[in-house]
């Protein structure tokens, strides 16, 4: 896991190396995406507003992308399963630990309510 954990770093540098333009933005994002609303995240530990909101974002969809992904003897999911699953991990969590921004969940909440 603490090798896992080097990807940010190691994607921010492998950019430099290559002499990729980005944006200061998608430099933000490339070093916050895992980055949790409580502080629990890495490499920074940032919380709350610390986060871009753009990061955090990210942070949610790619837990959904890797929630939505079928593996090898599972059943696809719809994607109002799949967002239950996100507000369940959400919920799960304690009043002071959050790993998503809570406006974002409820912003993208009402994006997934099923339709009529």
């Amino acid at each position: 896991m603490e090798e896992y954990k080097r990807h940010v770093g190691k994607s921010l540098e492998l950019i430099q190396r290559k002499k990729m333009l980005i944006s200061p933005l998608v430099e933000k994002i490339i070093s916050q995406h895992h980055e949790n609303f409580d502080g629990t995240g890495y490499p920074q530990r940032l919380s709350g507003d610390e986060i871009s909101l753009e990061a955090s974002l990210l942070s949610i969809l790619g837990s959904f992308d890797y929630l939505h992904t079928v593996r090898p003897g599972e059943k696809a999911k719809n994607i109002y399963e799949v967002w239950g699953e996100v507000k369940r991990h959400h919920a799960e969590s304690t009043l002071f630990f959050k790993k998503f921004h809570p406006k974002l969940i409820e912003r993208l909440d009402q994006f997934f309510a099923r339709p009529v």
